[in-house]
């Protein structure tokens, strides 16, 4: 049987995020799938504008997108959870692989 599937950085097991309180995440999402994606770091308190948490940008294919996120002094400690948040496409690829 063979399976087919959309992945980050060619991994089957996306990459996981080391931050500590006061770091900036930049991460450069590359888009080589044929739809529209983005990032949402879910559970986290980052702003949800601009080149951050912003669920309303739509990467499209061959797309390329620099996200910084600033993780405040005072965040909470935990696992938290990143995944494509687009309307009626992020099941579809969650469900591919893309999630970390």
């Amino acid at each position: 049987q063979k399976l087919q599937t959309d992945l980050y950085n060619g991994l089957y097991v996306p990459p996981t995020l080391r931050v500590r309180r006061g770091d900036r995440i930049e991460l450069e999402l590359r888009n080589r799938i044929d739809m529209q994606s983005n990032l949402h770091y879910h559970g986290t308190n980052v702003s949800p504008l601009g080149d951050s948490d912003n669920v309303f940008l739509h990467l499209f294919p061959t797309e390329d997108f620099l996200y910084r996120i600033d993780i405040d002094e005072q965040h909470p400690q935990g696992l938290f959870y990143y995944h494509p948040h687009l309307y009626g496409l992020t099941q579809e690829q969650i469900a591919g692989g893309m999630s970390g």
